[in-house]
């Protein structure tokens, strides 16, 4: 038996009503964490260096006395690690996104004071979280309700109905589980990412085809969803269905389950409830509009920057490809640099690394760059970019020979922002080839190509352009491409134009706002 002080919270269906039970309970194992009188204290800010052990300081678990309890440790975007874990036991890896371990007041606490971030993966802001929660078990601090994951992967999967009866046979603290229900998108945006494998949810349209209502938990008998694909939210409820895709109700799919493949983490789809379509697991939810669980929970925003590189010569401007991980850079020209003589090759390819920092030419200029690559593909001064800056560069005189995708700039990119560069550069290639950019990607950010300028000769097969050769525009972009100027041959058998080779839009399901304003071309084009 196990003791368990519950307060009132605010629920995320209903007012607040102070209520405050004393309960004891039996679980499958010790869930220590759901006692009173502990909490976690400390910063609630860090830094990092990306692709660099950062330390995490100043954690600290308070209890009364030196209880054995269980630790939730979780990252959003970087490994976790602490080169101390005497007393600890684990629940799965010693390092990584998520850790789950449990162990003496006074061990955690050790391990905690050696806790480093290590993220690989960009720079910007995300979350450090810790809650005295037991394995398998997520506590959400915007409801105060509890989720829990079961793996049904032992029994080959389950079907809706067995997972909705297995959730109301669950309890914690008191409460009786039910198949999970998310009713707004804060709840959809914090359980999601935690959700370890494809499972079922509590919606269903089995009573009335296209009346899709909460069958479980306190919103039972609650429609949220009124039609298909092209259906709309009801009431004021919330739906999260795979944009334009979900619910298609293909071969009677009448339960609703989360997508867990690449880029659809959080959506939900309608998969039939029977047998004929077993999912890994299902997410019990435990917690009501009236109460909610009392857990010591701490968040920490941790935010990740990349190092200044300063160059000055040739060398060492090749030489920044000659260490992986300097792609998030961002390395500034401290003057002139003149490569003649130089073999010059595409920045950060040797690694297959795609640049994702700031090169800033401070008004300096790269001179007498030749690049002779005419078989591969990505050739520019940098290969690939993605969610990069370039400005305030200067490159004069040489050439750029490739394939597919040849850039004076840069190769194919993605996200790429560019201003004021300029290139006399000769580029020569044979599908996607730009004075500036071979081929561009823009979808998923704000992005300015604005007072750049080339002069020098553009040629290839086709999609060529004195600007860009390629340009794929889709998703919710806002797109500036402003007070640029190309002055230059541009030839091409297929698709040839002053600023852009081919330009590809394809309609999203949002807003993009692409402005292209005062820009000037001269020159001629074949």
């Amino acid at each position: 038996m196990f003791t368990s002080v519950l307060r009132s919270l605010p629920g995320k269906r209903g007012p607040s009503i102070v209520l405050a039970l004393l309960i004891s309970f039996a679980l499958p194992y010790p869930i220590s964490t759901l006692a009173s009188g502990e909490s976690v204290t400390g910063i609630s800010t860090a830094s990092a260096m990306v692709n660099t052990a950062s330390p995490i300081p100043g954690l600290v678990v308070v209890a009364t006395g030196n209880p054995t309890l269980d630790v939730r440790l979780q990252a959003g975007q970087a490994d976790l690690s602490m080169t101390s874990t005497t007393g600890l036991t684990f629940t799965g890896p010693t390092s990584g996104p998520l850790l789950m371990f449990n162990g003496t007041k006074d061990d955690i606490n050790a391990a905690l004071n050696t806790l480093t971030y290590l993220r690989t993966n960009g720079i910007g802001s995300d979350t450090v979280e810790i809650s005295l929660v037991g394995p398998g078990y997520v506590f959400n601090p915007i409801n105060g309700h509890m989720y829990e994951y079961v793996d049904a992967t032992g029994m080959g999967g389950i079907d809706w109905p067995t997972a909705e009866a297995a959730a109301a046979a669950r309890t914690l603290g008191g409460y009786t589980g039910y198949l999970v229900t998310v009713t707004s998108q804060a709840e959809s945006d914090y359980i999601t990412p935690r959700i370890e494998g494809s499972s079922w949810l509590g919606g269903s349209d089995s009573a009335v085809e296209g009346e899709w209502r909460w069958v479980t938990g306190p919103e039972a008998g609650t429609q949220f969803w009124q039609g298909d694909m092209n259906g709309s939210v009801v009431s004021g409820g919330f739906a999260n269905w795979n944009p334009g895709l979900e619910p298609n109700n293909m071969g009677g799919e009448d339960c609703a389950q989360f997508l867990t493949g690449s880029g659809q983490v959080g959506y939900w789809n309608d998969l039939p409830c029977d047998n004929t379509a077993l999912l890994d697991g299902y997410v019990v939810e435990y917690g009501n509009v009236n109460g909610a669980f009392d857990v010591a929970y701490r968040s920490v925003s941790v935010t990740t920057t990349a190092p200044t590189t300063q160059v000055a010569t040739c060398a060492a401007f090749q030489a920044l490809d000659d260490v992986a991980g300097n792609y998030f850079n961002t390395i500034e020209l401290q003057n002139d640099i003149d490569c003649q003589g130089f073999v010059v090759t595409p920045l950060f390819s040797q690694h297959g690394e795609v640049f994702q920092g700031t090169l800033d030419g401070n008004g300096y200029a790269l001179k007498n760059i030749v690049i002779d690559l005419p078989s591969s593909s990505d050739v520019g001064i940098i290969g690939e970019a993605d969610g990069a800056t370039i400005k305030d560069l200067r490159i004069i005189g040489g050439s750029v020979e490739g394939e597919e995708n040849v850039g004076g700039l840069v190769g194919q990119a993605q996200n790429l922002t560019i201003q004021n560069v300029s290139s006399n550069l000769t580029v020569v290639g044979e599908e996607a080839v730009g004075g500036l950019v071979g081929d561009m990607d823009a979808g998923e950010a704000d992005l300015v190509i604005s007072g750049n300028s080339t002069t020098g000769s553009v040629s290839g097969d086709y999609d060529v352009g004195g600007l860009l050769g390629s340009l794929d525009i889709e998703g919710p972009v806002e797109f500036l491409i402003s007070k640029n100027f190309t002055k230059g041959n541009v030839a091409a058998e297929y698709y040839a134009g002053g600023l852009f080779g081919r330009v590809y839009y394809e309609a999203y399901d949002g807003d993009s706002v692409v402005s292209i304003l005062d820009n000037y071309t001269w020159g001629d084009i074949n």
